[in-house]
C-alpha cells in the first residue's frame, strides 16, 4: 500500500501553478519564471539580458490564467469532458475539442483581469506609442522547454487595445484545438499540467522574418548555422506556406556558405485593421531578404544564445521597415540523429538504386519510410489517413501532428526545415522530406513509395536496399516532462533491492518497490513449489508407488501423467508414465553407467566425516530440523507436461520442477541440490562441481555453500527433454560424491569425467 500511494502521488501529481501578478513587464521577467510566464515569455525575458534586441512587451500569467478558469469554474467541467473514452480517435477528438472550446470563448473574463491587462497594455503605450497594436501569443507551461509545442497554439497579429480580452480568450481556447489536445497527450502532459501564459509585443511591422537554427538539423556534424527568411511577417516562414531563402554559416570559419533564394510568392504584412496576404512584388519574388551585413548581426545573436543556452537553440527574428533587427523568440532546437546503419551491409550503394526516382525535396527530418501514398488536400482528408501511410501534400502545416504516430513518412511541395511541422517531424521521429515542388503532382495517392530522408528523395514502390536499413534515432534535446515522471515512478516500480536470496534482508518488510515483490513472491512460490512433497503426509490415498527401483516413490498424478491401466494398479512401472518431463528425466537415470545401489568409494576421512555429519535431518532449505528418518515417502507429482520430483538420495535433497510442452514459451526447468553427509567444505566442493557442469550445459545458476539452483527457461521441448536427461544423470552421478571431495583439484577430475560419460569414475582407478 505504502508503494502505490507513491507511485500514485507521482501518477497524479498536479503542478502547482504560483501565486503572481496577473501580467508582469517583459523587462522583470527572467528564465527562472518558467511556470510564472510560461516557457516563451521566460525566454523572451531572458534574452534581454544578453544585449539583444527585442520588442517590448509583457506577460499574462498562469496565476491569470487560473483565475480565468476558477472565475468560471472550466477546470471541472474540462475534465469531465477529457474523461471520454477514446479520446484520440481523430473523430471523438474533434467533438470533444469543439464542446470544450466553445466553453472557454463563451466564458467570462474576471474584471480585476481586465483591469490589469489594460493597466499593463498603457504601461506598453508609454514606452512605444499611443494605440499601439500588439502581437499575443501563447506561452503555455511547458512550451518552448522540454517539448516545442511548435505551432500548436493559436497566434494573433496586430490586435488592438478593446480585442485584448477576446483574443485573450482565443488563445486559452487554442490549447483544446484537435492538434494541441493530440500533441500534449502524446508527450504525456494532461489539461491540469498546461496552464496557458500569454504573451503581449508590440507589433512589428516586418519587412523580413524567419527562423535561425544554430545546427544544421538535415547535417547535425557540419557546425553550420541555418537562417531562413521570407518577405513580411513571419507565419509563413513556419507554416510552410512559401519556400524562403536559406543562408548556411559555418560557424568554424565564419563564412556564409550557401545563400539561396526562394521563390517568394506573396507574404502578410499589417495594416490598421490586422494582417492581409499580398502579392510580392515580382522583382522581389527571387531576391535575397538578407544582406551579408544582416545576415552576421543574426549569426552573432544566435551564437551569443547557444552559448548562453548551452544546447542548439530555434530562434525566430524579423527586422522592420528600418532594417532593424529583432529576435521574437527562442527555444531548444529538437534535433534527431538518425544516421542509418545498416544490418546487411554497411557499404550500401545508393547509387545501384534502380526504382524510379519521384520527387527529390530537402530533408527536414532523416531517416526512412515506405508504405501507400495519400495525398491529403484539405482538413477533412487527414480523417481517413491510413496506419503506415506516407503523408503527400503541397503546404507543411503544424495540423498534421495529428496523424505523426500513423504516418512512416511525409513529402510536401512547399516548406523548410525551420518551418513548425519539420521540428514536429523531427519530434515525432517521422522521416520527412520538404520543398519538392511536384509531390503532389507526380505522386498518386494508393501507389507504394519509399522516402529515404536521408538523401531527400522519394522512389516509386519498395526499395529493399533501403527497407533493411535500420535507423537509429536519438533525440539530443534533454528528456520530456512525461519521460522525467516516467523515471521517477519506474524508481518505485522497477528498482530492485532484494537481490541475494541467501541474504538474511531477504524478507518481505525490506520490500521497497514492486518489483522487490515480485522478486520475493516468485522465490517464495518456488520454494513452495520445491516443497510440495515434503509437506505431504506419510500416506497419501491415491498415491502410486513406483516399482523396481531403490527408492521409495510414489507417483501423484495431476491428468494425463499416467496410463489409463494404470488406474486399477496400486504399483506402476515406467512403462505406465505418459508424462513428458519424467520419461526425459528417467531416461538420465537409468542411463548406462549410473548406479544408484553400493557405496562410492571413500576413504577414512570421508568416511568419518559421514559418520559425523549424516545423522542431521536438513530440510530443502538448509535448516537443521532434527535427526534423519531414512525409508521416508518421496513424492513425484506430474501431469503430462508438468513434474516436481522431491527425493532424499542419501543424505542430499535434489528436487526438479519442470514443464515440457510444445509451447517454447512455457518450458523451464528448475533444479536445487543441497545437503550431504559429509563436513560442510566437502559438500561445498560438490556443489560447486554441480555449478560447473550445469553452466557448461547453459544452465543460468546459484551457488552459496553447499546450496545450488539452476535454472533453464524458454526452450522447445525437444531441448528441455535433452536437459531433464543430463539433469537425471547428474543426480545418479553426484550420489555420495561429497564424500570424495577431499582437495579442490579432484572436483575438475570429476567435471571432466561426466562431461566425458565416465560416470563410474574413481580416483583410484584413474590413477
Amino acid at each position: 500500500l505504502e508503494i502505490t500511494n507513491r507511485v500514485n502521488e507521482k501518477i497524479e501529481r498536479k503542478k502547482e501553478i504560483p501565486i503572481a501578478d496577473l501580467t508582469i513587464p517583459l523587462e522583470r521577467i527572467t528564465r527562472d519564471m518558467a511556470d510564472i510566464v510560461g516557457g516563451k515569455m521566460a525566454n523572451m525575458g531572458e534574452i534581454i539580458k544578453e544585449g539583444v534586441p527585442v520588442p517590448h512587451g509583457f506577460a499574462i500569467t498562469t496565476y491569470a490564467y487560473k483565475t480565468f478558469m476558477d472565475y468560471n469554474n472550466l477546470q471541472e467541467k474540462i475534465t469531465r469532458e477529457m474523461s471520454v473514452p477514446n479520446l484520440l480517435k481523430l473523430d471523438v477528438l474533434e467533438l470533444v475539442s469543439a464542446k470544450i472550446q466553445n466553453m472557454i470563448l463563451e466564458a467570462e473574463m474576471p474584471p480585476e483581469l481586465v483591469e490589469d491587462i489594460m493597466k499593463s497594455y498603457s504601461e506598453l503605450e508609454s514606452k512605444t506609442l499611443n494605440g499601439v497594436h500588439i502581437s499575443m501569443r501563447s506561452s503555455a507551461i511547458g512550451e518552448d522547454s522540454d517539448s516545442t509545442f511548435a505551432g500548436q497554439y493559436y497566434t494573433a497579429l496586430n490586435v488592438r487595445k478593446e480585442e485584448i480580452p477576446s483574443t485573450y480568450k482565443d488563445i486559452v481556447a487554442s490549447k483544446f484545438t484537435p492538434q494541441a489536445i493530440f500533441y500534449w497527450q502524446s508527450m504525456g502532459f494532461s489539461h491540469e499540467d498546461i496552464a496557458m501564459g500569454v504573451g503581449c509585443v508590440a507589433m512589428l511591422n516586418a519587412k523580413a522574418s524567419g527562423i535561425i537554427y544554430t545546427v544544421d538539423p538535415g547535417n547535425i556534424n557540419a557546425n553550420q548555422l541555418v537562417i531562413s527568411a521570407v518577405w513580411g511577417l513571419g507565419s509563413y516562414a513556419v507554416e510552410g506556406r512559401v519556400s524562403p531563402d536559406i543562408y548556411r554559416i559555418s560557424k568554424n570559419e565564419d563564412t556564409i556558405v550557401e545563400c539561396k533564394a526562394g521563390k517568394k510568392k506573396i507574404m502578410l504584412q499589417s495594416n490598421r485593421s490586422g494582417v492581409v496576404e499580398v502579392q510580392v512584388p515580382e522583382e522581389l519574388q527571387d531576391e535575397l531578404c538578407l544582406n551579408e551585413e544582416q545576415i552576421r548581426m543574426l549569426c552573432s545573436y544566435a551564437v551569443a544564445l547557444e552559448n548562453h543556452y548551452k544546447k542548439p537553440q530555434d530562434i525566430e527574428w524579423a527586422m522592420d521597415m528600418d532594417g532593424k533587427l529583432y529576435l521574437l523568440q527562442t527555444r531548444p532546437l529538437m534535433l534527431c540523429s538518425a544516421d542509418v546503419v545498416e544490418t546487411d551491409s554497411v557499404d550500401f550503394d545508393r547509387s545501384k538504386i534502380t526504382n524510379k526516382l519521384r520527387v527529390k525535396g530537402t530533408s527536414a527530418s532523416r531517416g526512412v519510410g515506405w508504405g501507400e501514398a495519400f495525398i491529403v488536400k484539405k482538413d477533412s482528408d487527414i480523417m481517413d489517413f491510413p496506419e503506415g501511410g506516407v503523408l503527400i501534400t503541397r503546404h507543411t502545416s503544424p495540423k498534421f501532428v495529428k496523424i505523426m504516430d500513423k504516418a512512416a513518412g511525409i513529402v510536401t511541395d512547399i516548406g523548410n526545415v525551420t518551418g513548425h511541422m519539420a521540428s514536429l517531424a523531427r519530434e515525432f521521429n517521422v522521416p520527412c522530406i520538404v520543398d519538392s515542388g511536384v509531390a503532389t503532382k507526380v505522386i498518386k495517392s494508393g501507389t507504394l513509395v519509399t522516402v529515404d530522408a536521408k538523401t531527400g528523395k522519394v522512389y516509386e514502390g519498395i526499395v529493399e536496399g533501403l527497407t533493411k536499413l535500420k535507423h537509429e534515432r536519438r533525440h539530443i534535446v534533454v528528456e520530456t516532462s512525461a519521460q522525467k515522471r516516467l523515471k521517477e515512478v519506474l524508481k518505485d516500480v522497477a528498482s530492485l533491492y532484494l537481490v541475494d536470496i541467501t541474504e538474511p534482508s531477504f524478507k518481505e518488510e525490506n520490500c521497497r518497490t514492486f518489483h522487490d515483490i515480485t522478486r520475493f513472491a516468485h522465490e517464495k512460490s518456488l520454494e513452495e513449489m520445491f516443497g510440495i512433497g515434503t509437506g505431504l503426509p506419510d500416506k497419501l490415498t491415491g498415491a502410486k508407488k513406483l516399482r523396481n527401483i531403490p527408492f521409495n516413490i510414489y507417483i501423484i498424478d495431476l491428468g494425463g501423467g499416467l496410463s489409463k491401466d494404470a488406474m486399477d494398479l496400486d504399483e506402476i512401472g515406467i512403462d505406465n508414465i505418459g508424462s513428458i518431463p519424467l520419461k526425459a528425466l528417467w531416461k538420465g537415470m537409468t542411463r548406462e553407467g549410473i548406479t544408484w545401489v553400493g557405496p562410492k568409494e571413500m576413504n577414512l576421512s570421508g568416511f568419518l566425516s559421514a559418520m559425523v555429519h549424516g545423522m542431521t535431518e536438513i530440510d530443502p532449505y538448509g535448516k537443521i530440523v532434527g535427526i534423519r528418518k531414512m525409508g521416508n515417502r518421496n513424492y513425484l507429482i506430474i501431469s503430462k507436461n508438468y513434474l516436481n520430483f522431491h527425493i532424499r538420495i542419501a543424505y542430499h535433497f535434489t528436487t526438479v520442477d519442470t514443464y515440457c510442452s510444445d509451447i517454447e514459451n512455457d518450458n523451464y526447468i528448475t533444479f536445487r541440490f543441497i545437503g550431504g553427509a559429509a563436513d560442510s567444505a566437502r559438500r561445498a566442493r560438490r556443489a560447486v562441481l554441480i555449478e560447473k557442469i550445469l553452466n557448461y550445459y547453459d544452465f543460468s545458476v546459484t551457488r552459496k555453500g553447499d546450496f545450488v539452483m539452476a535454472r533453464f527457461t524458454k526452450y522447445n521441448k525437444e531441448i528441455i527433454e535433452e536437459k531433464l536427461d543430463i539433469l537425471g544423470r547428474l543426480m545418479g552421478f553426484l550420489r555420495q560424491l561429497d564424500m570424495v571431495m577431499s582437495c579442490d583439484e579432484v572436483v575438475d577430475r570429476y567435471v571432466c569425467a561426466f562431461l566425458r560419460g565416465d560416470y563410474q569414475y574413481s580416483i583410484s582407478r584413474s590413477r
